[in-house]
């Protein structure tokens, strides 16, 4: 059943191949129509397909894993919104947070769009304490724009905070404010001391 929910949509186009993959897609497959899904979709991903390059998160396996780190940063995976996806992928597979580095790159460009996808990528995210600091560092920077309301988000997550979630977002909003409401150059004292705080409330 699973297998003919995959087919349908790995073949759509549209608004229905931007609806992605769910899990419930590769449930029942057998192993051997799992291999062949996953070797379907990387073919495409590698091609710079998106969606099924996020598929992948749901499927992926070490040859996939490899395969991807081979193609990332060249060819057609080099673009920001396909090489974004790559990084969420390969984190998502990973929990390696060494796989979000050429996000955190992306946040140093010129290009505006691309910061600020960045920014909502590690927004989305439940992320390490280790990015705390590199996070911090780039929340002080004048031309965030845009991506400071993500960034801000990002970086409580990296706090313990469940605000990669839509309820754990709204709850922790006033938070997110706070950062964003303090001039750049002082934003690096009020994260310290939310850090501070944060830690105060634990038990």
């Amino acid at each position: 059943m699973s297998a003919a929910a995959f087919l349908l949509q790995y073949r759509a186009t549209g608004r229905e191949k931007g609806d992605g993959y769910d899990s419930s897609m590769f449930a029942d497959m057998d192993p051997g129509e799992l291999s062949e899904a996953r070797s379907a979709m990387l073919r495409r991903a590698l091609e710079g397909d998106t969606i099924d390059l996020a598929g992948l998160a749901l499927v992926g396996n070490a040859a996939a894993i490899a395969a991807l780190r081979k193609a990332a940063g060249t060819g057609v995976l080099r673009a920001p919104d396909r090489d974004l996806v790559l990084r969420e992928t390969l984190f998502a597979l990973t929990c390696d947070p060494h796989e979000l580095e050429p996000v955190l790159a992306w946040l140093d460009g010129r290009d505006a769009y691309a910061r600020r996808q960045a920014a909502e990528l590690l927004a989305r995210l439940a992320l390490p304490p280790t990015l705390a600091e590199p996070i911090a560092r780039r929340l002080a920077r004048w031309r965030l724009g845009p991506a400071g309301l993500p960034l801000a988000t990002a970086w409580l997550s990296t706090q313990g905070l469940p605000t990669y979630r839509i309820d754990g977002f709204q709850a922790h909003l006033p938070l997110v404010r706070r950062i964003l409401a303090a001039w750049p150059w002082r934003r690096a004292g009020v994260l310290t001391a939310v850090a501070g705080e944060l830690r105060g409330t634990r038990p």
